[in-house]
This record gives C-alpha cells, sequence and structure tokens, in this order.
C-alpha cells in the first residue's frame, strides 16, 4: 500500500439483536477479543509485509500462517503465539512472497500446512501461463523454513494452471489423506461468464489424472455466473464445496464431490444443494456427526446454516429452518457476510466477516452456540464489531482458524494492513 503502519486500538462496539442470545447468556461477556494478543486482541501487519490478510491456518507448533497480498506478490507471514514474526521462516523476515516475475503480480486467497509440516498457498498469478490467460491458479508450496519446495511444480515449488479461459482462481484450498492438494475456485471467459472449478494436484504439483477431466472436475449449473469460494476434503477423500451462481438473481450452492471429482448421488439432489434463497455460500466446514455447516450471506442477514450427511436442512439448527441468521435490521447495515468459518472443539461456530455502515464496511466476528444461537457468553450478545475508522476507512475479516485453546485466529484487512484478531 505504501503507507506506515502503525498499530491500531481494536474496538468491540456494542450491539443489539432482536433474535436474542442463548440462554446462558449474562449481562457482562466471559470472552471476546483476547487483550493479550495484539492491541486489545489486534494485530496490524508490521510495515512491508501483508497488505491484504485473506486467509489463516495454525500449523501444528501452534503458529499462525497468515496468507494473502503484499508488494503486489502472494505472500505468506508466519507468526508466533505472541504475535511476533516468527524470524525461523522467511531468511529471518517472518515473511515470503511468490511471484511470477517482476511486472505482473499474484496474490493468495487461501493457505493450508500439509502433514509433514510444507506450507501449501493458492491463489492467482497475471499472465503467469500466457499472454492470453489474464489470471492462471496459482498453487505453491514451501518448505518450514519458508524457502520454496524445489520438488514441487515446475522446480520452482510452484504450479500454474491455465483452464483454457481468460481468469482462473483459486480461492479455497485443503489437502486429502494422500497428499493432494484440492483448490475450489472459478474459470471465467472473456465475457466475464464463469464456471466454478475443483482441481486436484499430485504431490508433485502436476494435475491429478485420476480427478475429473486431466485433473480438474468443472461445475455449469446454468447460470451465467458461477463461482466456488469454499472447499474441505473430508476423511474419506469426499470434498464438500460451496459457492454462488446466477440465473435470475444470485443463488448459493452446495456440493459433495466423490474422489473422482464426480458429484457425490447420496447427497441433496444428484450431490448438489441448490437454494432458492438470493445469496452466496463463502465457506463450508465438517461439523460433528457428519453434518455440514455453511456461511454466506442472504443479502440481508449473515448466515451460517447447517445441513445433515445426507443434504437435507437440519431443522435442529438455528431457527428451526437450518439457519443462524444475524440480520441487517438488527445490528448491521445491509449485505453482512460469514467470509470464514471455524468449528470449534465443544461444537460451538465462529464465523467471520464483513458488514457495511455509512458507506463503509467493519470486521464482524459471530460466535454461535451448537444449535445455533448468538452466544451471550462472547462479545455483546454474540458479536463482535472492529473498525479502524468508522467515518472513513473500511476493515473485513476474511478467514477463521480454530485454536486449541477452544479460541479462535482471524484473518482480514484495513486502511492499514492485514488484520490478525485472536478470540479467547
Amino acid at each position: 500500500m505504501g503507507l506506515r503502519r502503525t498499530m491500531l486500538l481494536a474496538t468491540a462496539i456494542a450491539v443489539a439483536i432482536v433474535a436474542g442470545p442463548s440462554p446462558s447468556a449474562s449481562a457482562a461477556a466471559a470472552c471476546g477479543l483476547d487483550t493479550s494478543f495484539g492491541t486489545n486482541g489486534i494485530l496490524t501487519a508490521p510495515d512491508y509485509t501483508l497488505d491484504y490478510g485473506r486467509a489463516v491456518t495454525v500449523d501444528a507448533q501452534g503458529r499462525y500462517l497468515v496468507a494473502g497480498e503484499g508488494g503486489r506478490s502472494l505472500a505468506v507471514m508466519r507468526l508466533l503465539p505472541s504475535g511476533g514474526l516468527d524470524t525461523s521462516f522467511g531468511s529471518g523476515s517472518g515473511f515470503v512472497t511468490v511471484r511470477h516475475d517482476d511486472v505482473y503480480g499474484s496474490e493468495a486467497w487461501a493457505v493450508t500446512q500439509l502433514a509433514d509440516g510444507r506450507i501449501a498457498v493458492a491463489g492467482r498469478a497475471y499472465w503467469a501461463v500466457s499472454p492470453t490467460s489474464w489470471g492462471d491458479i496459482a498453487v505453491a508450496v514451501l518448505n518450514p523454513d519458508g524457502s520454496r519446495d524445489t520438488g514441487f511444480g515446475g522446480g520452482d515449488g510452484v504450479t500454474y494452471l491455465d483452464l483454457g479461459e481468460h481468469n482462473d482462481v483459486a480461492r479455497s484450498i485443503d489437502v486429502d489423506a494422500q497428499g493432494r492438494i484440492v483448490v475450489a475456485g472459478e474459470t471465467a471467459g472473456f465475457g466475464g461468464a464463469s464456471n466454478a472449478v475443483l482441481a486436484r494436484l499430485l504431490p508433485d504439483g502436476s494435475p491429478d489424472p485420476t480427478f475429473g477431466t486431466d485433473g480438474f472436475a468443472v461445475q455449469s449449473l446454468g447460470g451465467s455466473y458461477e463461482t466456488g469460494y469454499g472447499v474441505d476434503v473430508l476423511a474419506d477423500g469426499r470434498i464438500l464445496a460451496v459457492g454462488s451462481w446466477q440465473a435470475d438473481f444470485m443463488r448459493p450452492w452446495l456440493g459433495r464431490f466423490l474422489g473422482d471429482g464426480t458429484p457425490d448421488p447420496s447427497f441433496g439432489q444428484a450431490g448438489l444443494v441448490l437454494p432458492p434463497d438470493p445469496g452466496s455460500w463463502q465457506d463450508v466446514a465438517a461439523g460433528p456427526r457428519g453434518s455440514v455447516l455453511v456461511g454466506g450471506s442472504d443479502g440481508l442477514d449473515l448466515v451460517v446454516a447447517r445441513y445433515t450427511s445426507s443434504g437435507r436442512v437440519d431443522r435442529a439448527y438455528g431457527g428451526g429452518d437450518g439457519k443462524a441468521l444475524v440480520p441487517a435490521a438488527g445490528p448491521f447495515d445491509p449485505y453482512p457476510s460469514a467470509n470464514g468459518l471455524a468449528v470449534l472443539g465443544n461444537g460451538s461456530v465462529l464465523a467471520a466477516g464483513a458488514a457495511t455502515r455509512t458507506g463503509y464496511s467493519e470486521g464482524v466476528i459471530v460466535r454461535l452456540d451448537p444449535r445455533g444461537r448468538l452466544d451471550g457468553n462472547f462479545g455483546t450478545d454474540g458479536i463482535i464489531r472492529y473498525s479502524e475508522d468508522p467515518q472513513y476507512s473500511s476493515s473485513w475479516f476474511s478467514s477463521a482458524a480454530a485454536l486449541p485453546s477452544g479460541g479462535a485466529v482471524v484473518a482480514g484487512s484495513g486502511y492499514a494492513g492485514a488484520l490478525v484478531a485472536r478470540t479467547c
């Protein structure tokens, strides 16, 4: 961004909501932002590291891997639990960038850790494959010290994928039990129309020929703009994915796919769940007892919904319709969204996202109890809101990851750079 960044004060703004919190709520919240981290629970990325924080995961040593964009490059920052940069990563800097060349940029949208401690990052690189492929899927694998894994991709630790369209991007990443990397995103033509896509890579970075067609499973739902936002690989190798598609208006979709990339006929209708409501699902996570949790927006509400293992609405969750809604008419102005989900150890769900307010956006963290009700022991009636400056700048949260302690770490962005928050 070229701006001198400073540590900014986090503010949790009290809110009220018509749909009350769970009966265990008390006037004084027992938990919220962890004030021992950063400044009142929020850390702004140090200068010359991440400009945008789009994804976060917690590694086996309890360190925080935050991926996004820094200096127009796909970038990863590793933080110690104290909030300091991990100097054992990135040649002492705690920060690594991956860029195709010195002219065209790249960006990360997702990060995960492999079983052996290496780090896989996915996103987009510009003009990496050919002059006609404006955006290409980029997947990089880093060694635990941040150096590139030269056994992956073309010997430089990176694989670039061009699906033959104008703009391809990976927005989510996971890894299966065999060490194969799965990404979800979309592929778009010159006219802008797009299809959601899943891709699976072998451990060396080459497309897996046993998955879809030459490693790609392109989903066509019959709309003009179809996207893939979230992916979660189950223990048996099946794949959950979510996104949005547009026919007469934008709608969410949820799918479960077999190990070969074909829709799972035992889930939903021929492998898909297509709710009639407007909106978009931004993230997906496996829940307890085979359930499926999705997060996003219906345009007016921040939504977390739960489905059974067969793809049916779980009416025991939320308000009896399988949905937990945080409405705009309550604490938020229009267009709130849950962008990232973390399933906590006790079955609660933490949703990280954003909501607009007077032309700007603010970061939102919501915690729901195992039945899908706002957790009154978290934040203010289950909600934390954060804004650097509610009058002049925007903040938003993009991703969340559970901590062994029962809390979560959240990544996002603000005027001064990437944001990392920690909750208790």
